[in-house]
């Protein structure tokens, strides 16, 4: 009986090792793909919010010029009202 106590305790022992040395290669595979994950969003992200900005500057720029046309075109439209009324 005591044979049979050692020789599970043995088996089970061999299995917590092998359990042990399968949760370090899970571990160790888990840091690299947080390795990878990191490096892979590191270089995706600059670019992206590179051109997030750009796109951003480009709406800016863009609101800007209409409401300048917008007003040079209401400047104009007053100037040429205000001459109709001085020839009548």
């Amino acid at each position: 009986m005591v044979q049979n106590i050692s020789a599970v305790t043995s088996h089970v022992n061999e299995q917590l090792d092998e359990l042990d040395g399968i949760v370090g290669i899970i571990k160790k595979m888990s840091e690299r793909a947080d390795h990878v994950v990191e490096e892979v969003g590191t270089t995706v992200e600059l670019p992206f919010l590179k051109m997030k900005h750009g796109v951003k500057a480009f709406f800016q720029a863009w609101r800007f010029i209409v409401r300048l046309a917008g007003e040079t075109l209401r400047q104009t439209d007053r100037k040429d009202e205000a001459n109709r009324e001085t020839h009548e």
